[in-house]
């Protein structure tokens, strides 16, 4: 790591100077290397003859090196910006590629297992397709929803003390009644006795841990329980009616008009369904396993425009499983 950025900072000019002269330059990179190399090759530095040669390699080395650091850094600001300007489609575009080689390393482990002789293009392209069109559009749907969580809990805080309020508010007028000083009830007093609860439905206060709380849960109780019960069925309808072997049947009717039978619809439902019933409890004892951790990680340190991006990073190994369990690795 030192190697590699310290010439990022030996040839930076100082504040307000320009380079003119390329010894400078040369200087500034090939003596901190020879430091280097003293510190760390002490024998072979003596001889005048390996001490050039070590130079030459480390200096180009580091400048090979840092030139791909400032290409990537250039590429992932790119990609930043990008993210930035159209989420839907970068969001899209990042979920098909993370299916498609989630796809293809299941089948890899599979073609490993003696399961598969070659790779199915079909296949892959169904789950690219699935992720771009579908996964990638939900995903982005999802996070955008909890962005809103601060105001969901703000919500709810001032109803649950507007209904506080409301309850005290009443017990106060019916022991007014009782004791027959209604003449005495005054909304001041009462307010300057719940002054704390009026705070919070003015200006509630919401913890930054409590946000993060609550996304987590919502994810794992709400999304992750809905979102492979549909994966898996889409996807093993996609993969059946994509079949050469599914064949739709056409009949006439009186009126000359012609219909297909939805029947290899049907059974393609009840083969997902049957998949859903057999595969669901193992993908969601390895979710509860996986994704509360990840996302804590993720809500809490990644920003939100690149959050749907990081899930995509672990999607890659986490789609590699789906994928093997939902396409009968999982008997």
């Amino acid at each position: 790591m030192l190697t590699a950025t310290l010439p990022l900072i030996i040839l930076a000019p100082p504040r307000g100077e320009k380079i003119l002269d390329k010894q400078v330059a040369v200087k500034r990179i090939l003596l901190p290397t020879m430091l280097l190399i003293k510190i760390f090759d002490r024998d072979n530095f003596r001889s005048r003859k390996n001490r050039f040669d070590i130079i030459n390699t480390v200096s180009i080395k580091i400048i090979i090196i840092n030139t791909n650091i400032l290409k990537m850094s250039a590429l992932l600001r790119k990609y930043n910006l990008f993210m930035e300007a159209k989420p839907l489609l970068g969001v899209s575009l990042s979920t098909g590629v993370c299916y498609g080689m989630g796809d293809y390393l299941a089948q890899y482990i599979e073609r490993s297992q003696a399961r598969r002789d070659t790779t199915s293009v079909r296949r892959l392209l169904v789950f690219t397709g699935f992720g771009t069109l579908v996964a990638g559009p939900i995903y982005y749907g999802w996070f955008n929803k909890l962005k809103k969580v601060p105001n969901l809990i703000e919500r709810l805080v001032k109803y649950n003390e507007t209904r506080f309020l409301a309850r005290k508010f009443h017990e106060h007028l019916d022991l007014a009644i009782k004791n027959n000083t209604l003449d005495k009830v005054s909304f001041q007093t009462f307010r300057r006795q719940f002054q704390n609860n009026f705070n919070r439905i003015d200006k509630p206060i919401i913890r930054s841990k409590t946000v993060l709380v609550v996304k987590v849960y919502l994810d794992q109780f709400v999304f992750s329980v809905a979102y492979p019960i549909f994966f898996m069925i889409s996807t093993t309808m996609l993969m059946d009616l994509t079949d050469p072997k599914t064949k739709f049947t056409y009949r006439t009717e009186p009126g000359g008009q012609v219909k297909i039978t939805l029947a290899p619809v049907a059974e393609s439902f009840q083969n997902g369904w049957k998949n859903v019933k057999d595969k669901f409890a193992k993908i969601y004892m390895t979710d509860c396993a996986v994704w509360p951790l990840v996302q804590m990680a993720n809500f809490a340190l990644v920003p939100e425009h690149l959050q749907p991006v990081f899930l995509n990073c672990v999607n890659i190994f986490w789609n590699t499983f789906l994928c093997y369990v939902s396409q009968d690795g999982g008997h």
